[in-house]
C-alpha cells in the first residue's frame, strides 16, 4: 500500500488514519455513528476501551437497552474477563424526540473462546464466540467447565446456541443461552464432585 505524505506548513506530515467504527451487533447495528458515540459517552471514562456494543430487539416502544462490553481486562486458562456497561435509552416516540441514554449498571463478563475461532474479531450476534454476563463467583476452571458442559448439548441442551448469562451459585450455577432475540433456555445445573450434573431445562419464549 502506498501512502502519500502531506507538507503542511513546511513540515512533513503523515495523514491521519480513520478510526475504524465500533462494532454494533443486533439491535446496536441500527444506531448511527453519532448515536453510538452518544451510548459510550453515558457510560464515561473506563479503564479499558471499547469493544463492541450489543443489543437485543425491545418490545417496549420507545426504550432501548444497549450492552456496551470493554475490551478483556484479563486472559487466563482459556478464560477471557472484562466489564460490560448496561445503558438504557427512551424518547416520545410520538413526536419522534431524540434519545436520551443514562447508564444503568456495570457488571462482569466472561469469554470462552472456541478453538480456531478469533473470537476478538468474530463478532456476530447469537455466536458462541460472544461473551456472556457473569454474576457469580466462578473461578476460571469452574467457568471452563460450565461452558464446555453446555457447549457439548446435554440432554436436551441446545449447545450450539451462545451464552447470554451465568448466575447462581458455584455449587449450583444457572445457565441462560439465547437462540434468538426472543427464545432460549434457562438451564440449572447442580455440582457432582468434580463434574456437572443437569437439573433442568426450561425453554423460554417472550
Amino acid at each position: 500500500m502506498i501512502e502519500i505524505l502531506l507538507l503542511v506548513g513546511g513540515l512533513l506530515a503523515t495523514p491521519q488514519r480513520a478510526v475504524p467504527p465500533t462494532p454494533r451487533l443486533g439491535a446496536a447495528a441500527k444506531l448511527a455513528d453519532a448515536e453510538a458515540a452518544t451510548v459510550v459517552e453515558a457510560v464515561g471514562r473506563q479503564a479499558r476501551p471499547v469493544w463492541f456494543l450489543e443489543a437485543r430487539q425491545s418490545q417496549i416502544p420507545g426504550v432501548e437497552s444497549v450492552h456496551v462490553f470493554f475490551r478483556p481486562e484479563s486472559a487466563s486458562s482459556g478464560v477471557r474477563r472484562g466489564r460490560v456497561a448496561l445503558v438504557r435509552g427512551g424518547r416520545d416516540t410520538a413526536r419522534s424526540g431524540p434519545w436520551t441514554w443514562s447508564l444503568v449498571s456495570i457488571s462482569a463478563y466472561a469469554q470462552v473462546p472456541l478453538p480456531g475461532r478469533n473470537c476478538d474479531q468474530d463478532l456476530v450476534q447469537n455466536d458462541r464466540c460472544l461473551s456472556f454476563l457473569l454474576s457469580s463467583e466462578l473461578r476460571d476452571a469452574e467457568v471452563l467447565s460450565i461452558v464446555r458442559f453446555v457447549r457439548s448439548s446435554p440432554g436436551s441442551v441446545r449447545g450450539r446456541c451462545s451464552i447470554y448469562s451465568i448466575s447462581g451459585t458455584r455449587d449450583a450455577p444457572s445457565v441462560f443461552i439465547l437462540c434468538g432475540d426472543f427464545k432460549g433456555q434457562q438451564i440449572a445445573l447442580r455440582r457432582q464432585g468434580s463434574a456437572w450434573l443437569l437439573v433442568e431445562v426450561k425453554d423460554i419464549v417472550a
